[in-house]
Protein backbone atom coordinates (compact mmCIF):
# COMPACT_ATOMS: atom_id res chain seq x y z
CA UNK A 1 0.00 0.00 0.00
CA UNK A 2 2.71 2.22 0.59
CA UNK A 3 4.37 2.17 -2.89
CA UNK A 4 0.62 3.10 -3.97
CA UNK A 5 0.10 5.97 -1.40
CA UNK A 6 4.24 6.98 -2.52
CA UNK A 7 2.31 7.14 -6.14
CA UNK A 8 -0.17 9.52 -5.36
CA UNK A 9 1.53 12.03 -3.41
CA UNK A 10 4.38 11.89 -6.51
CA UNK A 11 1.69 12.75 -9.00
CA UNK A 12 -0.24 15.36 -6.81
CA UNK A 13 3.39 17.16 -6.71
CA UNK A 14 3.34 17.33 -10.32
CA UNK A 15 5.87 14.33 -11.21
CA UNK A 16 5.63 11.96 -13.53
CA UNK A 17 5.19 8.19 -12.16
CA UNK A 18 3.75 4.63 -13.02
CA UNK A 19 4.24 0.77 -12.12
CA UNK A 20 5.65 -2.01 -13.68
CA UNK A 21 2.88 -4.40 -13.70
CA UNK A 22 1.92 -7.66 -15.34
CA UNK A 23 -1.10 -9.99 -15.63
CA UNK A 24 -0.01 -13.77 -16.10
CA UNK A 25 -0.17 -16.72 -13.95
CA UNK A 26 3.02 -18.50 -16.11
CA UNK A 27 5.97 -19.21 -13.82
CA UNK A 28 8.44 -18.20 -16.19
CA UNK A 29 6.24 -14.70 -16.84
CA UNK A 30 6.41 -14.13 -12.99
CA UNK A 31 9.99 -14.82 -12.75
CA UNK A 32 11.18 -12.53 -15.00
CA UNK A 33 8.85 -9.82 -13.90
CA UNK A 34 10.49 -10.40 -10.83
CA UNK A 35 13.88 -10.13 -12.34
CA UNK A 36 13.06 -7.19 -14.43
CA UNK A 37 11.67 -5.57 -11.06
CA UNK A 38 14.59 -6.19 -8.96
CA UNK A 39 17.15 -4.84 -11.32
CA UNK A 40 15.50 -1.59 -11.64
CA UNK A 41 14.46 -1.32 -8.20
CA UNK A 42 10.66 -0.92 -8.50
CA UNK A 43 7.85 -2.14 -7.12
CA UNK A 44 6.00 -4.93 -9.22
CA UNK A 45 2.33 -5.28 -9.58
CA UNK A 46 0.77 -8.82 -10.28
CA UNK A 47 -2.90 -9.40 -11.45
CA UNK A 48 -3.99 -13.04 -12.50
CA UNK A 49 -7.46 -13.56 -14.63
CA UNK A 50 -10.49 -15.24 -13.00
CA UNK A 51 -9.92 -18.19 -15.64
CA UNK A 52 -6.13 -18.08 -14.28
CA UNK A 53 -6.81 -18.22 -10.16
CA UNK A 54 -10.32 -17.71 -8.56
CA UNK A 55 -12.02 -19.48 -6.18
CA UNK A 56 -12.78 -22.44 -8.34
CA UNK A 57 -9.09 -22.49 -9.16
CA UNK A 58 -8.98 -21.58 -12.52
CA UNK A 59 -6.75 -23.34 -15.42
CA UNK A 60 -3.86 -23.13 -13.11
CA UNK A 61 -5.65 -25.29 -10.00
CA UNK A 62 -5.00 -21.75 -7.81
CA UNK A 63 -7.09 -20.46 -5.42
CA UNK A 64 -6.50 -16.52 -4.84
CA UNK A 65 -4.15 -17.63 -1.67
CA UNK A 66 -2.90 -20.41 -3.21
CA UNK A 67 -1.67 -17.56 -5.83
CA UNK A 68 -0.49 -15.18 -3.17
CA UNK A 69 2.13 -18.21 -1.34
CA UNK A 70 2.99 -19.18 -4.92
CA UNK A 71 4.02 -15.64 -5.83
CA UNK A 72 5.47 -15.30 -2.29
CA UNK A 73 7.58 -17.83 -2.68
CA UNK A 74 8.89 -17.12 -6.04
CA UNK A 75 9.51 -13.60 -5.19
CA UNK A 76 11.80 -15.24 -1.98
CA UNK A 77 13.37 -17.77 -4.21
CA UNK A 78 14.86 -14.63 -6.13
CA UNK A 79 15.02 -12.16 -3.08
CA UNK A 80 13.02 -10.19 -3.93
CA UNK A 81 11.35 -8.14 -1.17
CA UNK A 82 7.83 -9.14 -0.64
CA UNK A 83 6.34 -5.77 0.62
CA UNK A 84 7.43 -4.62 -2.84
CA UNK A 85 4.90 -6.94 -4.09
CA UNK A 86 1.42 -5.95 -5.19
CA UNK A 87 -1.00 -8.50 -5.85
CA UNK A 88 -4.22 -7.82 -8.01
CA UNK A 89 -7.41 -9.23 -9.04
CA UNK A 90 -9.83 -10.03 -11.66
CA UNK A 91 -10.15 -8.19 -13.91
CA UNK A 92 -13.52 -9.74 -16.03
CA UNK A 93 -15.93 -8.42 -14.28
CA UNK A 94 -18.19 -10.92 -11.98
CA UNK A 95 -17.70 -13.65 -14.76
CA UNK A 96 -15.50 -15.39 -12.33
CA UNK A 97 -18.90 -16.46 -9.96
CA UNK A 98 -20.79 -17.46 -12.81
CA UNK A 99 -21.85 -21.09 -13.06
CA UNK A 100 -24.83 -23.62 -13.81
CA UNK A 101 -26.75 -22.49 -11.08
CA UNK A 102 -26.34 -18.77 -11.36
CA UNK A 103 -29.11 -16.32 -12.82
CA UNK A 104 -27.65 -13.18 -14.42
CA UNK A 105 -29.81 -10.18 -14.84
CA UNK A 106 -28.04 -7.29 -16.98
CA UNK A 107 -29.93 -4.09 -16.72
CA UNK A 108 -30.09 -2.26 -20.13
CA UNK A 109 -29.44 1.41 -19.74
CA UNK A 110 -31.38 3.70 -22.23
CA UNK A 111 -27.65 6.11 -22.36
CA UNK A 112 -26.99 5.32 -25.85
CA UNK A 113 -23.22 5.35 -25.16
CA UNK A 114 -24.10 3.28 -22.25
CA UNK A 115 -26.52 1.02 -23.87
CA UNK A 116 -23.81 -0.23 -26.28
CA UNK A 117 -21.80 -1.32 -23.52
CA UNK A 118 -24.48 -3.41 -21.84
CA UNK A 119 -25.64 -4.27 -25.37
CA UNK A 120 -22.14 -6.12 -25.88
CA UNK A 121 -22.15 -7.64 -22.47
CA UNK A 122 -25.41 -8.81 -22.52
CA UNK A 123 -24.63 -10.94 -26.01
CA UNK A 124 -21.39 -11.87 -24.24
CA UNK A 125 -22.94 -13.92 -21.34
CA UNK A 126 -25.06 -15.39 -23.63
CA UNK A 127 -22.57 -16.59 -25.73
CA UNK A 128 -21.13 -18.00 -23.14
CA UNK A 129 -23.64 -20.20 -22.03
CA UNK A 130 -22.13 -20.79 -18.63
CA UNK A 131 -25.28 -18.96 -16.72
CA UNK A 132 -28.39 -20.76 -15.83
CA UNK A 133 -30.29 -18.16 -17.03
CA UNK A 134 -29.26 -14.21 -18.68
CA UNK A 135 -32.07 -11.79 -18.49
CA UNK A 136 -32.48 -8.43 -19.64
CA UNK A 137 -34.76 -5.35 -18.31
CA UNK A 138 -34.77 -2.86 -20.13
CA UNK A 139 -36.88 0.45 -20.91
CA UNK A 140 -36.85 -0.07 -24.96
CA UNK A 141 -36.35 -3.25 -26.93
CA UNK A 142 -33.65 -4.46 -29.45
CA UNK A 143 -33.09 -6.89 -31.22
CA UNK A 144 -30.00 -8.13 -29.13
CA UNK A 145 -32.35 -7.83 -25.88
CA UNK A 146 -35.06 -10.04 -27.73
CA UNK A 147 -32.58 -13.11 -29.17
CA UNK A 148 -33.22 -14.34 -25.06
CA UNK A 149 -35.51 -13.88 -22.04
CA UNK A 150 -36.15 -10.48 -21.26
CA UNK A 151 -38.72 -7.92 -19.52
CA UNK A 152 -39.25 -4.51 -21.07
CA UNK A 153 -40.23 -1.76 -18.46
CA UNK A 154 -44.09 -0.66 -19.39
CA UNK A 155 -44.64 2.45 -21.84
CA UNK A 156 -44.15 5.40 -20.10
CA UNK A 157 -42.13 8.91 -20.48
CA UNK A 158 -37.99 8.90 -21.14
CA UNK A 159 -36.63 8.28 -18.31
CA UNK A 160 -32.82 9.18 -17.66
CA UNK A 161 -30.43 6.18 -16.11
CA UNK A 162 -31.27 8.07 -12.68
CA UNK A 163 -34.86 7.45 -12.47
CA UNK A 164 -34.82 4.74 -14.39
CA UNK A 165 -32.50 2.52 -11.60
CA UNK A 166 -35.28 3.12 -9.29
CA UNK A 167 -37.34 1.45 -11.76
CA UNK A 168 -35.35 -1.96 -12.32
CA UNK A 169 -35.24 -1.79 -8.73
CA UNK A 170 -38.42 -3.14 -8.49
CA UNK A 171 -37.53 -6.23 -10.30
CA UNK A 172 -34.59 -7.23 -7.95
CA UNK A 173 -36.46 -6.45 -4.64
CA UNK A 174 -39.61 -8.71 -5.72
CA UNK A 175 -37.33 -11.19 -6.99
CA UNK A 176 -35.51 -11.00 -4.10
CA UNK A 177 -38.39 -11.32 -1.59
CA UNK A 178 -39.84 -14.17 -3.58
CA UNK A 179 -36.32 -16.28 -2.97
CA UNK A 180 -36.37 -15.85 0.46
CA UNK A 181 -40.18 -16.94 0.89
CA UNK A 182 -39.19 -20.05 -0.82
CA UNK A 183 -36.15 -20.64 1.52
CA UNK A 184 -38.25 -19.99 4.31
CA UNK A 185 -37.30 -16.35 5.24
CA UNK A 186 -39.06 -13.20 5.36
CA UNK A 187 -38.19 -9.36 5.33
CA UNK A 188 -38.94 -9.62 9.12
CA UNK A 189 -36.81 -12.35 9.76
CA UNK A 190 -34.23 -12.70 7.26
CA UNK A 191 -32.13 -15.14 8.50
CA UNK A 192 -32.93 -18.11 10.23
CA UNK A 193 -29.79 -18.13 12.88
CA UNK A 194 -31.12 -14.33 13.90
CA UNK A 195 -27.87 -13.01 12.54
CA UNK A 196 -29.23 -10.60 9.89
CA UNK A 197 -32.00 -8.45 11.21
CA UNK A 198 -34.45 -6.39 9.25
CA UNK A 199 -33.62 -3.64 11.88
CA UNK A 200 -30.25 -3.11 13.33
CA UNK A 201 -29.64 -5.01 16.85
CA UNK A 202 -27.25 -4.25 19.37
CA UNK A 203 -25.63 -0.74 18.37
CA UNK A 204 -25.05 1.64 21.06
CA UNK A 205 -25.48 5.41 20.38
CA UNK A 206 -22.39 7.11 22.06
CA UNK A 207 -22.63 10.76 22.88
Amino acid sequence: MKHLTEMVRQHKAGKTNGIYAVCSAHPLVLEAAIRYASANQTPLLIEATSNQVDQFSGYTGMTPADFRGFVCQLADSLNFPQDALILGGDHLRPKSLVDSETLIVVYISSHPYTRQYDLGLLTELRRDRQAMRVIAIAVETDAIIEAGPHILLPPSRSFIDMEQAFCFLMYAQVFALAQSIHVGNTPDLPSASGTINRVVQGVIIHP
